[in-house]
């Protein structure tokens, strides 16, 4: 399972001839994708966590979390993840 949380606009994905998430789903993954904005502080507001926690604890294990950048609101996803686990 693959959950993206990256911005719309795929700067970075040119090289493939598809979107992403299709390109992922045309490799077998199943993906759940959620678009943010870049450039937010934070990154990833409480509200929107706790939406992505619950589709989190839907999705079949294990999951690869991934963004555009791949630090800001990955990172935020999964500090709020492991906290959750930890409480």
């Amino acid at each position: 399972m693959l959950c993206t949380l990256r911005s719309a606009e795929g700067m970075y994905y040119q090289s493939i001839d598809c979107d992403l998430v299709g390109f992922y789903e045309s490799r077998g993954f199943k993906v759940y994708h959620k678009s943010f904005e870049d450039y937010l502080n934070p990154p990833v507001n409480d509200v929107k966590l706790i939406a992505l926690e619950q589709e989190y604890r839907k999705l079949p294990k294990p999951v690869l979390v991934h963004c555009g950048a791949g630090r800001d609101r990955t990172g935020s996803l999964i500090d709020y993840l492991m906290k959750e686990q930890e409480g």
